[in-house]
This record gives C-alpha cells, structure tokens and sequence, in this order.
C-alpha cells in the first residue's frame, strides 16, 4: 500500500510504502516500510524499515539494504570510509578509513566462480559523478555499506565469461552485510546478518 502526505508549512512531501515479500515454498514474509520524504531543496530521505515474520529457518542472511538502478552515465564513484581494495566485515582491518575515488569497472574482482564482490564498509559519505561532472551524495546517520556494478546477472552466473553488462548500473547501499569467512570456515557469528528488525535511513543530496 502506499499513502502520499504534504506539509504545506514545511513544504515536505512524504510517501509512505508498505511491502510484503513471501519467501519461495513457506509461510515466512519479509515487511519493508519505506518512507520518502522530498525536500524543498531536492534532498530525499529513504528510511527502511524491515520485519521478518514467521518461522524463519534461516541462520543469517547476505544482507540488509537497497537496491537502486542508475544510468550508466555516473562512471565515477568517490567515498569516505574503508579502501581503496574491497572490504566485508571481517576483512577490513587492512584498509584504511579515508577518501577514495574509483572509475566503476574498478569496482570488478575477477574471482575464479562469480560471486559477491566489491564491498566497501565503514562508509560514510558516498558520491556518485556522471561524465558531465553532475553528482549526487548518499549520508546516513551510520556508517554504511555500498557496492556499484555493471553486471546485473551475477547470482546467475558461476564464471566470469557469463557476465553481462546491463544497460543500468546496480548500487547497493547496505545497512548491515555479512562477512565471507574462510574455505574451510564459515562466517563468524558477530559477522553474520541475522533475520531480526532493522530501521534505518539514508539521506540523498543532488549536486551541480
């Protein structure tokens, strides 16, 4: 369901969206509340918040957070957190918390079977520029996780040679995401993104 609100004094417009995902041959749902709320100055604010209803049979999950599609015209991606390499949390303490900027493509791991990649924790400030030079910047009141592909089939592929690019760009900007462990070792339980309740929020700014 999705209601519209305005505040006339404030000039504020709010959107508010109501989700229910039913998981494939069970009972169990998943509830996202998101709400929009459309700044005078062109700022948005997404807050997620996201429930987990039934049994739920599963440890943990990859992750928390949103997905967005963008054109492709934004090459270049600038951050404040850990870097430059890719970092999951429990492989960061080698990267540095400072300001990073790289070109998209730079964002691919080539691992020998396709699988998550390009992760950048302890984020503070992410800035996204297109070729024309315009930009957007995505804060939140935590540190966040994010990572930019091309690619949008990844989950569907097992080597690198399957991989297609998409005609968007795939963002993700993750609340909370779980580790990659070890070959012999699974991930640690304090690395791990349980099915519990989560609420959140991210603030979007256009720039010239």
């Amino acid at each position: 369901s999705t209601d519209l609100s305005f505040d006339e004094d404030n000039y504020l417009l709010t959107c508010k969206l109501k989700q229910f995902y039913r998981l494939p041959e069970n009972e169990d749902y998943i509830f996202n509340q998101f709400t929009y709320t459309f700044y005078s100055d062109g700022q948005v604010r997404i807050n997620q918040k996201v429930d987990f209803i039934g049994y739920f049979n599963y440890e943990w999950l990859p992750r928390v957070g949103m997905k967005f599609n963008l054109s492709k015209s934004f090459e270049d991606v600038s951050w404040y957190g850990r870097g430059p390499f890719e970092t999951y949390p429990d492989r960061k303490s080698g990267a540095k918390i400072g300001l990073y900027q790289l070109n998209v493509d730079s964002f691919y791991v080539p691992y020998v079977k396709t699988e998550d990649h390009g992760n950048r924790t302890d984020v503070q400030k992410l800035k996204l520029i297109n070729k024309n030079g315009k930009s957007f910047t995505i804060t939140s009141d935590e540190k966040f996780n994010f990572s930019v592909s091309p690619y949008s089939n990844i989950n569907r592929t097992v080597y690198p040679f399957q991989l297609i690019k998409d005609e968007t760009l795939t963002l993700n900007i993750d609340y909370k995401i779980t580790g990659v462990g070890d070959t012999p070792v699974p991930t640690l339980p304090k690395y791990r993104t349980y099915p519990v309740s989560y609420d959140y929020s991210i603030i979007i700014t256009p720039e010239d």
